[in-house]
């Protein structure tokens, strides 16, 4: 599992962000920032969300708390394979999937639902 450590919550994360006026969808939204935050130019993006979270986050808001609708997709690489640290990570780094850097609930759940998909054998219908 690629994860990033997030500049300003400074906590380990799946990649993401937020959706740009050129977004036609999202995911081409999610494949866009993952491409960016990630440096990886051939990611595969399974179109199917794979999880949803509603939740208060604090460090997007100087004036205070927001709330935070993710849509979560898997995405699996290309052939490229080696990451490089966008201006929105402190840095990036492969986690063998039970030694995870964080147990915060949603990213464990978004974890479990990705390996649940990826074993279950269901391939992305398009790719990026």
């Amino acid at each position: 599992m690629l994860l990033n450590l997030h500049l300003k919550a400074q906590r380990w994360f799946a990649f993401g962000g937020h959706l740009e006026p050129e977004d036609d969808t999202l995911a081409a939204a999610a494949l866009r920032e993952a491409t960016e935050e990630s440096g990886l130019p051939d990611l595969v993006l399974d179109p199917v969300p794979v999880h949803l979270s509603l939740h208060e986050v604090g460090f997007c808001n100087p004036r205070g708390t927001v709330r935070h609708l993710d849509v979560r997709f898997l995405a699996r690489l290309g052939a490229t394979s080696e990451p490089v640290v966008s201006d929105e990570s402190l840095d990036i780094q492969w986690f063998d999937v039970h030694d995870l850097p964080t147990d915060e609930p949603d990213m464990v759940d978004l974890i479990r639902l990705a390996r649940e998909r990826l074993l279950a054998g269901v391939e992305p219908e398009a790719r990026g």
